[in-house]
């Protein structure tokens, strides 16, 4: 990381939240509100460290529930089926056996840099 990149990082008021068990449906709809809030400056740059309380798969947006999970079987096993806001590929989730984080910042921070930049920028953190 450079001078530059993280004199970036050290000039923002960052916010940690812990990871504490939640319900998967909670989570997603805590994710969309730290995203919406940060996004709008209503909300510093957070740190989210996720705790599950269930099982569950999670969907990217755009992927389909046919295509991706054997419903049934899901049910049967007491797995939820959730969908984040974001894109992204099907995870599956076990409360112990996931460490979840998330990265919530405003635009401004990876101003012109290319999306692939922007992902080297936030993994040097």
């Amino acid at each position: 990381m450079s001078v530059e990149e993280l004199a970036r990082w050290r000039a923002l008021p960052w916010k940690l939240l812990p990871g504490a068990g939640r319900p998967p449906l909670l989570n997603m709809a805590l994710d969309e509100v730290l995203v919406e809030r940060v996004g709008a400056g209503r909300r510093p740059p957070t740190l989210r460290i996720w705790g599950w309380s269930a099982p569950c798969v999670v969907l990217g947006r755009f992927q389909s529930v046919r295509n991706e999970v054997d419903e049934v079987a899901a049910a049967r096993r007491g797995v939820e089926i959730v969908r984040r806001i974001s894109g992204g590929g099907a995870m599956f989730i076990e409360p112990e056996g996931a460490i979840t984080w998330s990265l919530y910042a405003s635009e401004s921070m990876v101003a012109g840099m290319t999306f692939a930049e922007s992902y080297r920028f936030f993994d040097a953190w």
